[in-house]
C-alpha cells in the first residue's frame, strides 16, 4: 500500500483522535494533532508546492529539517504531490525546506523558511531576499488537494543511507512487534530514513499514534513521565 493510502486510511479509520502529539521544553510547546488537522496541514502545503512553488510531479525536494511535527507534514505533503524528498543536508535542490536556524549560505531557486516556533507562527528573524515564510506564505492556499495518481515503485526518499521507493519503506518498516492502533514515544535528532521510518512509517502502518519528544529532554526519567502521561506503550530512541 501506498504512504499516501496509510495516511488516507488513518484519517478515515480515526480521524479526531490524537495522530501526533509533539513536546519540545526549551520552548514550552505541547501540540496535539488528529488526523483532521494534520491533513489540513498537509493538504495546503500540497497546494503551496504545487501552485506557488509550481514544482512538477516527479521532482526531488529538499528537507533540511529536524525530526519535528511539521517535518512530517512536509513528508506527506511532497508524496501527496509525487515528489521525492531528499533529507541529506549536503545536497542543494532547486527547492529547499529549511529552518530560520539553518538558513543556507548557496541559495536555491526556491528556498522555503520553518520558524518551528509553538503552533507554527511566522519567522522571527530576517530571511535572505526571495525567501518564503512558510507560515505566512501556507495560509492562502486550500483545504482540499486532489493528489496524483501515484505508483507504489515511485522514489519517496533520499538520504546518505540511499534511495527508498514507496515499497520499499512499506517494507522495510512493517513492525510486527508493534502491536495495531498503538501509542508510540519517538525521541530523536536527525531527520533520516531510518527516525522517519522508526517514527512516522511505523506508524502509518500500524494505524497507530506518535508522541514526538524534542532533542533537548530526552532524560530516561523525562521519557518515562511522558510515556505515563501519554499512555504510550513503547519508548523509542532514534
Amino acid at each position: 500500500m501506498k504512504l499516501v493510502d496509510l495516511f488516507a486510511q488513518r484519517l478515515k479509520m480515526d480521524p479526531s483522535g490524537p495522530l501526533i502529539t509533539y513536546y519540545d521544553t526549551d520552548t514550552g510547546e505541547r501540540i496535539e494533532l488528529s488526523a483532521t488537522s494534520l491533513a489540513n496541514w498537509i493538504n495546503k502545503t500540497a497546494n503551496f508546492l504545487t501552485d506557488e512553488l509550481m514544482v512538477d510531479e516527479g521532482a526531488t525536494i529538499q528537507l533540511n529539517l529536524p525530526l519535528h511535527w511539521q517535518s512530517i507534514v512536509w513528508l506527506q505533503a511532497a508524496w501527496a504531490c509525487g515528489f521525492a524528498v531528499d533529507v541529506e543536508t549536503r545536497s542543494l535542490h532547486s527547492v529547499v525546506i529549511t529552518t530560520q536556524a539553518q538558513l543556507p549560505s548557496s541559495p536555491a531557486d526556491e528556498l522555503v523558511v520553518l520558524s518551528l516556533r509553538p503552533l507554527g507562527l511566522p519567522c522571527d528573524v530576517e530571511l535572505p531576499p526571495g525567501a518564503l515564510d512558510f507560515a505566512t506564505s501556507v495560509r492562502t492556499h486550500g483545504d482540499y488537494f486532489a493528489g496524483a495518481s501515484l505508483a507504489t515503485d515511485r522514489l519517496a526518499l533520499v538520504d546518505g543511507q540511499g534511495e527508498f521507493t514507496d515499497s520499499d519503506l512499506v517494507t522495510a518498516w512493517t513492525d510486527t512487534t508493534r502491536g495495531d492502533h498503538e501509542r508510540v514515544l519517538f525521541c530523536g535528532t536527525d531527520f533520516t530514513a531510518t527516525s522517519i521510518g522508526q517514527a512516522w512509517v511505523a506508524t502509518l502502518i500500524n494505524q497507530g499514534s506518535l508522541v514526538l519528544v524534542s532533542p533537548s529532554d530526552q532524560s530516561q526519567e523525562r521519557l518515562t513521565d511522558l510515556a505515563r502521561q501519554e499512555g504510550t506503550r513503547a519508548i523509542i530512541r532514534g
